[in-house]
């Protein structure tokens, strides 16, 4: 038992005992939607109100709304594909950039890295060279060091024989002069 369609009675909860054929499935479909569509949250009074009465439609009489409801599930298909497509690539553009500004930082930190390393060796051979001449420096002075030393004993060891010998010489000249004069004096 069903009641009115107008409302009076309380709330339907099921269509009236019409049964549908093909040609008027859907607008009882769409005005039942609207039937106090403010009044209930979706639940499953509309699969109840449907029960025993929904079969498959095999004839034509429903094809133009059906062809108008593909044409449209294709389009938004369609449309939906699109914006897939957009979104990926915007993502491989921005996943594109991102690896590009990755190398562009990575080559410029090598390029920092290289000028650095050649300041580097710059500060070490300037470094070296320095030791280099320094120790020229400190080896030509320590040489000239030693040489004067050993020179400054020569002349000291060359001036203790020549007094060595000119005291030697002249304690000999003088026995000499001694004995020769003891000789004059003893006669023959």
């Amino acid at each position: 038992m069903s009641r009115n369609q107008d409302g009076s009675g309380g709330p339907t909860t099921r269509l009236p005992d019409i049964y549908a054929s093909p040609g008027n499935v859907g607008v009882q479909i769409d005005s039942y939607r609207t039937k106090d569509l403010f009044n209930r949250p979706r639940s499953n009074k509309f699969t109840t109100a449907f029960q025993g009465h929904m079969y498959e439609d095999h004839t034509l009489k429903n094809a133009k709304r059906m062809l108008a409801r593909e044409l449209q599930r294709c389009v938004k298909r369609e449309d939906d594909q699109r914006v897939k497509k957009l979104a990926e690539y915007q993502m491989q553009r921005l996943e594109a950039k991102v690896q590009l500004d990755e190398r562009r930082k990575h080559r410029e930190y090598l390029r920092r890295q290289r000028a650095w390393e050649r300041e580097q060796a710059m500060k070490a051979a300037s470094q070296l060279a320095l030791e280099h001449s320094s120790a020229v420096q400190i080896q030509a002075r320590h040489r000239g060091w030693r040489v004067r030393r050993a020179l400054a004993r020569q002349t000291e060891a060359a001036t203790a024989i020549q007094s060595n010998l000119r005291r030697y010489r002249a304690q000999h000249q003088y026995t000499r002069q001694k004995l020769a004069h003891r000789d004059l004096q003893v006669g023959p």
